[in-house]
């Protein structure tokens, strides 16, 4: 699609499946339990970070991201992949906060 592999967002699904497992672990070691606040988030994580697969892929391709030799050689395309789909959830709170900064910033004026 246009010219991103498959493979972009396939890593990157598999980068936010790790990450979820390393939440859940951590929240039955520290909890018992897996926590409930969670559980939407857990089923489009992977989802959202295909998009961020490919989006990552085709700004590095474009030259917008420089990664060393303009296109991803070896296997640092599927590292840069793995790492954005991991980054997902961290990447989405700075949105977040982004967004509240912006909101509070407008509603004081």
């Amino acid at each position: 699609m246009y010219g991103v592999p498959v493979w972009a967002g396939l890593f990157a699904g598999i980068g936010a499946s790790v990450q979820i497992l390393v939440e859940v672990v951590g929240d039955v070691r520290d909890l018992g339990y897996v926590a409930t606040h969670r559980n939407l988030t857990y089923l489009t994580l992977p989802f959202i970070a295909d998009v961020f697969g490919f989006i990552i892929y085709a700004l590095a391709q474009c030259g917008v991201m420089y990664f060393g030799g303009g296109s991803f050689t070896g296997y640092l395309g599927y590292v840069i992949c793995f790492l954005a789909g991991y980054a997902t959830d961290w990447f989405m709170s700075l949105l977040k906060d982004l967004t509240n900064a912006i909101k509070m910033s407008t509603t004081v004026r």
